[in-house]
């Protein structure tokens, strides 16, 4: 061989990470931002919102870690971890059933 083998195939598998860790970062966001979202819809937060669009649907509709914090509603942090843990769980178990139902489905 002329040309470094090993040097191109780590560049591929760093590059594949990178795309992982950007997916996995995001889920995480998400996975927060879903529970501020629920967790302001189960105190109510959009009953004294500011914002008319969550007044008529009766839910947040717009930045829901900030109506939690304009509410005054702290939650320990422990416990947002562990339930953002558990919404993320579900966001990978869901990936992982979608892959392997086209993997099963690519057997065929």
């Amino acid at each position: 061989m002329i040309w470094d083998a090993e040097f191109i195939e780590e560049r591929e598998r760093n590059a594949q990470e990178n795309v992982k860790r950007t997916q996995f970062d995001a889920d995480w966001d998400a996975a927060n931002a879903q529970f501020a979202s629920e967790m302001a819809e189960h105190f109510g937060c959009f009953r004294a919102c500011r914002l008319r669009a969550c007044r008529r649907a009766r839910r947040c509709t717009g930045d829901a870690a900030a109506c939690l914090k304009r509410a005054g509603i702290s939650i320990p942090y422990d416990v947002t971890y562990r339930l953002v843990e558990d919404i993320y769980a579900e966001t990978q178990q869901s990936r992982r059933e979608a892959e392997e139902a086209t993997c099963d489905a690519d057997t065929y």
